[in-house]
């Protein structure tokens, strides 16, 4: 059962299900940006639809980003296990943010001739990898709070 005094604040299961929802929200968000952008490299959107559409899922993500931040210093407040996994998600974030500069990195080394097919290969599935992994670390505690909720 969640219901712990915190400061000024009650965590209460309503602040972890809104937590766990946004996250959600947004990494759904994300793909979707992820997948507009796709379509705009390959011309299958025209360009001025690609743009607007881009910045109202950016705004998107920046308001469900706020909403997590705020709800994440609750989970944090409230000490024991939230902290430990606001903590942990926190990571796993900038994992991700990490892997995603390199894997950019990568691309644009192989392209510019710098890094020769095999090595550029090797470093695509070793960053797969981290960021497979990464993923499952972000799906699986928020499994965790999702059962807090129930």
């Amino acid at each position: 059962e969640i219901s712990r005094q915190v400061g000024k604040v009650t965590l209460s299961p309503e602040h972890v299900k809104a937590f766990v929802e946004g996250y959600e929200e947004k990494d759904r968000v994300k793909q979707e940006l992820r997948g507009l952008e796709a379509r705009a490299k390959h011309g299958r959107i025209p360009r001025r639809r690609y743009k607007v559409q881009r910045r109202t899922l950016e705004l998107r993500i920046e308001t469900l980003s706020q909403k997590i931040g705020q709800l994440s210093l609750v989970l944090r407040n409230a000490g024991g296990s939230y902290a430990e996994i606001v903590r942990q998600l926190e990571f796993s974030e900038v994992e991700l943010s990490e892997v995603q500069l390199a894997l950019q990195n990568a691309q644009v080394r192989h392209e510019a001739g710098e890094i020769p097919l095999e090595t550029y290969k090797k470093q695509l599935g070793d960053l797969e990898q981290r960021k497979e992994k990464a993923e499952a670390t972000v799906n699986g505690l928020l499994l965790r709070l999702r059962g807090e909720i129930r």
